[in-house]
């Protein structure tokens, strides 16, 4: 029988970050069929998510997967042909939470086994020490070693390698590079943060996946950042642009200099972009004219990088 890890047996109960919140009555026997449905990897994503009630980014890092990862698995695992999926979720999570109760009574082994690399790092960060086991494998240090770590600190701090080891400054700079997937990966480090949070969904947005930055957006944590945002003393002047046309990112007025554009795909044609340079020199803007090859071949976006 598996022990129930400390970390996790001190956690209250809690309510998880549901896949789909809609209300529903539990459906038990959908979540048995779910349950023995699962390949173990899943069943371990459902356990800690669901009957722990960890956040997906605590899920995520400890099981070394991306947090929309663990998100899709989960919402695979509830839709059952003829039941709901909001319905056979709560079962889930009703039928793991009286298992895992069981467990802490000494009752019945845990619903999943988790790795021992998988309990160190969820310790790990529940405890908010990710990175305690590799300062400990360093012996004692003397007061010459501690100066010269000072020292090494210092000039890191100058030449700006700080923002490197930052998630959330790493992730700044990945998102003006494009790399969108990377930068969440990053924001994702830094866990229930208010504007880490928000920019997970900033990043599913840039990416055209709509109804995932909507779900984060909706968080507490992001809602909270975003709330603290002061209006516009006058609005913006309205963006007048053909309603049919196939841009998606970005639209309207925007002031990055290099920008990646996605469309919905469509045949060769041409990509048009009015531009109005800052600060002094003609008072009208310059219309930039590209040539964009087909992508109708290429799924249902397309993208096309500001040329060089």
């Amino acid at each position: 029988m598996a022990a129930l890890p400390e970390a996790l047996a001190r956690l209250p109960r809690g309510e998880p970050s549901w896949a789909f919140p809609e209300a529903a009555a539990p459906d038990r026997a959908g979540a048995e069929r779910a349950l023995a449905e699962l390949d173990d990897e899943d069943r371990r994503a459902l356990v800690l998510s669901h009957g722990f009630a960890l956040p997906l980014g605590d899920v995520a890092y400890a099981m070394r997967l991306d947090a929309s990862v663990v998100s899709w698995r989960l919402r695979r695992a509830f839709m059952l042909d003829g039941s709901s999926p909001a319905a056979v979720e709560r079962g889930v999570a009703t039928v793991l939470h009286e298992r895992i109760e069981s467990a802490r009574d000494g009752g019945a082994p845990l619903p999943a086994t988790l790795p021992p690399d998988v309990v160190e790092r969820l310790e790990a960060r529940l405890a908010g020490t990710a990175d305690r086991r590799t300062r400990s494998r360093a012996g004692g240090l003397g007061v010459g070693s501690l100066v010269l770590i000072v020292l090494g600190a210092a000039g890191f701090m100058v030449y700006g390698a700080i923002r490197d080891v930052n998630p959330l400054w790493r992730g700044f700079k990945l998102v003006r590079q494009g790399d969108f997937a990377a930068a969440r990966q990053s924001f994702f480090e830094m866990g229930p943060q208010g504007e880490a949070r928000a920019w997970v969904g900033f990043c599913f947005l840039a990416e055209g996946q709509f109804d995932r930055a909507l779900e984060v957006l909706r968080e507490p944590e992001a809602r909270q950042f975003l709330g603290r945002f002061q209006p516009f003393d006058s609005p913006l002047p309205p963006y007048e642009g053909d309603p049919g046309s196939p841009a998606l990112l970005p639209r309207g007025y925007i002031t990055r200099s290099r920008p990646r554009f996605i469309f919905r795909a469509a045949p060769a044609g041409t990509l048009r972009l009015e531009q109005s340079p800052p600060g002094p020199g003609p008072d009208r803007p310059r219309t930039a004219a590209w040539p964009v090859d087909d992508t109708t071949g290429s799924g249902e976006l397309g993208a096309f990088e500001y040329p060089p």
